[in-house]
């Protein structure tokens, strides 16, 4: 089963997967301990999403809206925290990112669903 609009939902988070692995290298021994932890979960709970988005799990769409939930807080948390010049910018881009992938998610998944039936 092909699934074209999946595949490119999955293309643009594992590319953003890989960005925010190399700023998480980049700043690590920068980072609290509480959110080292909180960011190397998000890595490793992000690509098996992406896995699991491929293998069409019953539950993946769930897990990837609170996925994108759980990023977008735990950044802005972030960014309150220690970037507060900041903090409004990346509230406002992360909040229309987290839209701009919501909706992304349910088309690619209803586009696929139409072309597999």
């Amino acid at each position: 089963n092909t699934q074209p609009a999946k595949s490119k939902y999955v293309l643009a988070q594992f590319i953003l997967i890989v960005l925010a692995l190399i700023a998480y290298m980049l700043y690590f021994d920068e980072l609290t301990v509480f959110f080292q932890l909180i960011f190397l979960i998000i890595l490793i709970t992000s690509t098996v999403i992406c896995g699991a988005i491929f293998e069409n799990k019953s539950w993946v769409k769930n897990a990837e809206i609170i996925r994108l939930l759980i990023v977008a807080i735990s950044l802005n948390g972030l960014y309150v925290l220690y970037f507060s010049n900041w903090f409004i910018t990346m509230l406002i881009c992360s909040t229309l990112l987290l839209a701009v992938f919501i909706v992304w998610l349910h088309i690619s998944w209803k586009k696929d669903w139409l072309l597999l039936n």
